[in-house]
């Protein structure tokens, strides 16, 4: 009779959830924080180590290089990961997860530190990425809507240039760092679009999504609203009051439409990062989903909506809206 298999015997498994951004990593992470008995009972551990908002960033930050928000400090990789090998030693047989879209843009040297000083029999590194052009516009417009990042360029730059926007729209250079340093059978990549997000990342768990669901972290804000952050931005207002435009223009426009692209500028993005995608999804031993001929024009209506911008009547209403009653 085989000897019964005794915690130290166990294997050791890590999973790497490394984003990228702008693929509801936010909200898959507040759901992971908030779902320890669900996680229990599919036999993995969500660690509060490495620990900023609801995931490992800390992690991310000392690979990187960066400074904790929060702590005002610039993490020890090697401490957060040596806080890692801990939850491992002390979890044998279950699964570790550990999760920062920070990780997605690493550097090859920090990559090469990191697996150098990971210990456990099994890391599986789980990636998600988006179709570029919808990737691109996600990206702009969180970046054009957040106050007092000096952001102010007009989305026409990033759809002529669109490695401009974001590190994290080059798949194939960031992933290709990863496969580069654990292998390509390390990674697990699914896409955007397959399904819903969230429920995609804990399929990749083997699970469903924990009772309660998630709703957006991070949700999408109307074009106008964009377009006034940007503009503020571009033309120098206080930063004092960057924050106070934003609340006010999101209780104006509240009902206004979401930015959307042409059809011609989504086949522009795509058609310019297609090879890079083709590169990536070869080595994965996948087709590659975001060709242009793949791409499916919008919808009419959507397709006819014109670009979001700031008329006078909408600076009037905002105008309006902040003025005390008479």
């Amino acid at each position: 009779m085989n000897a019964p298999v005794t915690n130290e015997a166990a294997m050791s498994e890590l999973i790497l959830h490394i984003g990228a951004h702008k693929t509801a990593t936010t909200t898959i992470q507040k759901l992971l924080a908030e779902s320890a008995g669900a996680l229990a009972r599919a036999n993995v551990v969500y660690p509060r180590i490495a620990w900023f908002q609801f995931a490992q960033h800390r992690l991310a930050f000392g690979l990187k290089r960066m400074t904790d928000p929060t702590a005002r400090d610039v993490p020890d990789p090697l401490a957060e990961i040596a806080g890692i090998n801990a939850v491992l030693a002390a979890n044998r047989g279950k699964r570790v997860l550990v999760s920062s879209e920070e990780l997605f843009t690493m550097p090859a040297a920090s990559l090469e530190l990191l697996k150098g000083n990971l210990v456990a029999d099994s890391i599986r590194i789980v990636a998600c990425v988006r179709r570029p052009d919808d990737m691109l516009l996600s990206i702009y417009n969180q970046k054009a809507k957040t106050p007092n990042n000096g952001f102010a360029r007009m989305l026409d730059h990033f759809v002529a240039n669109p490695r401009l926007i974001d590190p994290d729209i080059a798949y194939g250079q960031q992933l290709g760092k990863w496969i580069d340093a654990f292998g390509a059978s390390a990674l697990s990549v699914y896409t955007y679009e397959e399904s819903p997000p969230v429920a995609s990342f804990f399929a990749q768990l083997g699970m469903v999504v924990p009772q309660g669901g998630a709703s957006a972290f991070n949700p999408s804000v109307p074009g106008t609203v964009v377009e006034l952050m940007r503009m503020a931005k571009a033309f120098g207002m206080a930063a004092d009051r960057q924050p106070r435009l934003y609340a006010a223009a999101l209780r104006q426009f509240a009902d206004a439409p979401l930015r959307t692209l042409p059809d011609e500028a989504r086949r522009s993005i795509v058609a310019t990062m297609q090879p890079e995608c083709d590169a990536l999804f070869q080595r994965l031993g996948r087709a590659n989903p975001y060709t242009v001929d793949r791409l499916v024009p919008a919808r009419a209506d959507a397709a006819a909506a014109p670009a979001p911008s700031v008329s006078y009547r909408d600076l009037m209403s905002l105008v309006e809206s902040l003025l005390p009653p008479s």
